[in-house]
């Protein structure tokens, strides 16, 4: 049986290359085979059964990949698997006998149980770190149970809704609503990730951009191009906000950002290559925030729309190296639509 391997989410992605005692410590936090683990305890929470494959993390060029074929049959009862398409892409296919359709039932009847205790009752957050931890990765595992509900149209609109929920039709209010709840608890416990790995000085500017996902092994991929085509604009995912122009500052190291931010005057607009949890230490200097990398449901485009802050994301690793090559630019940007120009070549800096 094939494996679809996920990279890991942005609390998680906290090092662009972990060392070996990081990666140790990582795979015991997601330990499958050792009901005493964060994720053990986790799926015990939920009421679910563990993966029958104990491997959880596959490691490719010392950065995590989930096990998100595992993730599938566990908050489905079994009933759901991730299959690769013809074009080495996946989807995500339904068993539909009766025995496996009341396993994904009673799955989504236990995730809402938990829910309704942590969410709807105000469960108080756990004072350990340990508790904070494990309660985060339920809340992780139940928003994959929950997003299962949701249909292509759904999937396409999620950051439109998200940032407008006027707009969420009838039938997926209750839903994104439930998604909404769950980020906002999952971000108030996201923190804890910093303490159990604490920031330290790394160069990941000397990364090459890795995969979103693969099968068995990264090698099934398709490679990228090796030249990028230079581009005047690009199209994201909007995350918040409407349009917005501004000088832009290129965000490579966080701490030298903190001293030559703090000097600026007036706002300015941020590039990150990830959205990463501490990058939101630095939207109060910032008109508008944008990302090469991170997903609708990042922990930073989670607080982006909690602060009204306009937000592109998905924009691409060569949008990221071409911003930071490019020397002194301005840029117009769209929060709705996710589209991003640049204007002229006036006073930008990459902070490094």
């Amino acid at each position: 049986m094939t494996t679809l391997w996920m990279k890991a989410p942005d609390e998680v992605l906290l090092f662009s290359s972990f060392t070996e005692e990081e990666k140790n410590r990582l795979e015991r936090i997601f330990a499958a085979d050792d009901l005493q683990s964060p994720w053990g305890k986790a799926v015990k929470a939920l009421g679910l059964k563990n993966a029958t494959s104990p491997k959880l993390i596959y490691w490719h060029c010392d950065v995590p990949y989930f096990n998100a074929s595992a993730m599938a049959a566990i908050t489905s009862g079994g009933s759901i698997r991730a299959v690769r398409t013809s074009d080495e892409k996946y989807t995500l296919q339904l068993d539909k006998s009766l025995g496996r359709v009341f396993f994904l039932l009673a799955s989504q009847w236990k995730v809402a149980r938990f829910l309704q205790r942590h969410l709807d009752k105000g469960y108080p957050s756990p004072q350990s770190p340990y508790g904070r931890l494990v309660e985060g990765l339920a809340l992780g595992i139940a928003l994959q149970s929950v997003l299962m509900r949701l249909d292509k149209n759904a999937t396409a609109h999620m950051a439109e809704w998200l940032a407008s929920p006027e707009k969420i039709p009838r039938l997926y209010r209750k839903t994104f609503a439930q998604i909404q709840a769950i980020q906002l608890r999952r971000t108030s416990l996201s923190p804890v990730w910093r303490e159990l790995f604490p920031a330290r000085p790394e160069n990941e500017e000397s990364r090459q951009p890795l995969p979103d996902y693969f099968w068995d092994a990264p090698e099934n991929t398709v490679e990228r191009a090796a030249i990028p085509k230079k581009e005047a604009g690009w199209k994201g995912m909007g995350i918040y906000g409407g349009e917005v122009s501004g000088r832009v500052v290129v965000v490579t190291s966080m701490s030298i950002a903190r001293e030559v931010l703090a000097q600026e005057r007036g706002a300015v607009i941020l590039v990150f290559r990830r959205a990463r949890p501490e990058t939101t230490e630095l939207f109060s200097f910032a008109k508008g925030v944008l990302f090469a990398e991170g997903g609708a449901l990042s922990h930073a485009c989670t607080v982006a729309r909690e602060q009204n802050m306009p937000c592109i994301t998905g924009l691409g690793a060569d949008f990221f190296e071409q911003i930071a090559q490019s020397g002194d630019v301005w840029i117009f940007m769209d929060g709705a639509t996710g589209v991003v120009e640049i204007k002229s070549a006036i006073s930008a800096q990459t902070l490094r």
